[in-house]
């Protein structure tokens, strides 16, 4: 059966399932340094983007002093839940820096950061 080479169009939905709002943050894919435009979720609510399949995407989930940096490669409508991303800190399975990377539905959590203010 042949296989389709025409781009389409999927959907990545966010769902903030957790309590605390988070930030999305849109990372360049060149570096992952600069950043694009950023949306904050409270809870309960949801943000869908539309993406090509197949190509890859970078995002930055923030809540409170954690930040999570996912790489993207979906070729179907997906929905991902916030609290995928935060889960290994929860659960002490994770350090500053961290680039285990856990992969849920072609969304890979590929850093773990913990960024604590001095007060200053």
């Amino acid at each position: 059966m042949p296989t389709s080479t025409v781009p389409y169009e999927i959907l990545l939905d966010f769902v903030n399932d957790m309590t605390e709002p988070t930030t999305i943050r849109v990372l360049r894919q060149d570096n992952g340094m600069r950043t694009g435009a950023a949306m904050l979720l409270n809870s309960g609510e949801n943000l869908s983007l539309v993406l090509t399949a197949g190509t890859p995407y970078k995002y930055a989930l923030v809540q409170g002093c954690t930040e999570a940096v996912l790489s993207v490669k979906v070729w179907q409508d997906t929905q991902y839940c916030t609290s995928s991303a935060f889960r290994r800190s929860r659960s002490g399975g994770t350090k500053s820096g961290d680039s285990g990377k856990t992969t849920m539905q072609g969304v890979a959590v590929v850093s773990l950061d913990h960024h604590y203010s001095n007060g200053s």
